[in-house]
């Protein structure tokens, strides 16, 4: 019931505050009386409604046209009563505010046969809105204008200074902040590579930007004379996926580590220096940073006794599974190899010979590749219209695999430019004429009735002549066979 009481009096009051409107408006209609203009723009009273609804969608700078329609205020003459109801000659002129556009509209409407309020903005709030944006916008360009904006500075030298340096500040932090990351991230693939740990390793070569063939610039790899890297790691410690894996994000084998002797050097020079550091450290005493520090080099250097171990032991790759050579041009040829699916053995090269005798007795020549990856290998320099045989071998860090016989075994280098024999249409002609004759002489046999059996045409013949075309016309059939004749 509260509810009900409270919508009538709402409506009551709507209904009355809109009489009170209309009278007051048609009052100041009659006694309007044009005065100064005070007001440069005044929205009529008339069009309240369709002017709010237009102004919205006019353009903010455009200018007043026909279809939206202005009027300058009016004065209305208020009139002053005494105490016994007679009028006051003096008057006073107040602008007619209820002859201008309200803010806010107030409406009743009828909605599904329940009364519903409606408030809306008038013309005069959206005309103060449009006014309010043009001035924010002649400000911003007034801002974009000017000599901030322009690159031009005005800035005391004072300030200069403390802007370069902050802008140093900001730039080493950045570098410090980088190099860390790239630390934290090399110690996470060098540990992956120890550990052997081929899924970790790809997470973080895929997740960081890591130069797999910069220098290790975390733990104790980076206080030795030799520059070790992750792929050289993963190969003294014979780790085979670790290897293909970082040869597949392009690692490269380390020149200062490329053949076995230089690989043992290096880790001789790593392991004395390791045990020097070990002994300096147990001669300091004990403390928690002291023994951290302790127990990681002898994790380390028990890493380094392990690739002494590996590099001792006589450990070769398998060859190729299968490997065809061809002749491609008079002075190249390509051999197309077969890897295994699974990675066992580590391959840093391979090397390709060839010669004339089938037991290689002589060597004519050799190929090394470094590309891997690469199962299509490529040699070039070759003697035109020699025959030679090729074998291919796999190289790891100890040692290399036993050949591989590529097949179809003895090849010609050759290419189509030295065959200058070329057919003619007289000889296709000819073999043309041979097997037409073939044909014609086993066509009469008794067996080729059989497989070729001739079929008569027993049935109706049908008609598909032009003469046939137009049927429907008797004349042009006698006209047609008529003119057949001449």
């Amino acid at each position: 019931m509260k509810s009900k009481r409270s919508l009538i009096r709402a409506i009551l009051f709507v209904l009355r505050l809109q009489k009170n409107v209309n009278v007051r408006r048609n009052e100041s209609r009659r006694n309007t009386i044009f005065a100064s203009r005070n007001i440069v723009r005044c929205e009529s009273t008339k069009h309240r409604r369709r002017s709010s609804h237009k102004c919205s969608q006019r353009h903010r700078n455009s200018a007043p046209s026909s279809s939206y329609p202005l009027r300058s205020p009016s004065v209305l003459r208020s009139s002053v009563f005494d105490s016994h109801g007679h009028q006051n000659e003096n008057g006073c002129d107040f602008g007619a505010f209820s002859a201008m556009s309200q803010p806010y509209l107030v409406g009743l409407d009828d909605s599904r046969g329940r009364p519903l309020l409606s408030v809306c903005a008038g013309a005069a709030h959206t005309l103060a809105s449009t006014a309010l944006l043009c001035r924010q916008q002649r400000h911003w360009k007034k801002v974009a204008s000017g000599p901030l904006m322009r690159g031009v500075s005005v800035q005391r030298q004072s300030s200069i200074e403390l802007l370069e340096r902050r802008k140093t500040e900001d730039g080493n932090r950045l570098q410090k902040k980088a190099i860390k990351t790239n630390m934290i991230s090399m110690y996470g693939a060098l540990l992956a590579v120890e550990q052997n740990d081929k899924e970790a390793l790809n997470v973080v070569l895929d997740k960081n930007q890591i130069d797999v063939n910069a220098p290790i610039s975390s733990g104790s790899y980076e206080k030795y004379s030799t520059n070790w890297t992750l792929l050289d790691v993963a190969i003294n410690l014979n780790h085979a996926e670790c290897v293909y894996l970082l040869q597949q994000h392009n690692a490269i084998e380390n020149h200062q580590m490329n053949t076995l002797e230089k690989r043992k050097r290096a880790i001789r020079e790593a392991v004395l220096y390791t045990t020097q550091e070990i002994g300096v450290l147990k001669k300091a005493g004990h403390s928690k940073e002291n023994d951290k520090h302790l127990n990681a080099m002898n994790a380390h250097i028990h890493i380094l006794k392990r690739m002494e171990d590996t590099l001792e032991c006589d450990i070769r790759p398998t060859p190729p599974i299968c490997a065809i050579v061809e002749a491609t041009s008079k002075a190249r040829a390509i051999i197309r190899i077969t890897l295994a699916d699974n990675v066992q053995d580590v391959v840093l090269r391979y090397k390709v010979e060839w010669s004339v005798y089938p037991n290689f007795e002589k060597v004519f020549g050799e190929c090394i590749e470094t590309r891997t990856l690469n199962d299509v290998l490529t040699i070039n320099g070759l003697e035109n219209g020699m025959s030679f045989i090729f074998r291919v071998s796999s190289i790891g860090a100890i040692g290399e695999s036993e050949p591989k016989i590529c097949s179809p075994g003895m090849i010609e280098i050759s290419s189509w430019d030295d065959d200058h024999k070329k057919e003619g249409w007289q000889e296709k002609v000819e073999q043309m004429k041979e097997l037409t004759a073939e044909v014609m002489k086993h066509r009469s046999s008794l067996v080729w009735q059989r497989i070729f059996p001739i079929s008569e045409n027993t049935g109706k013949r049908k008609k598909n002549g032009l003469k046939e075309l137009f049927t429907a016309s008797s004349k042009f059939s006698k006209h047609a066979s008529r003119f057949s004749t001449f």
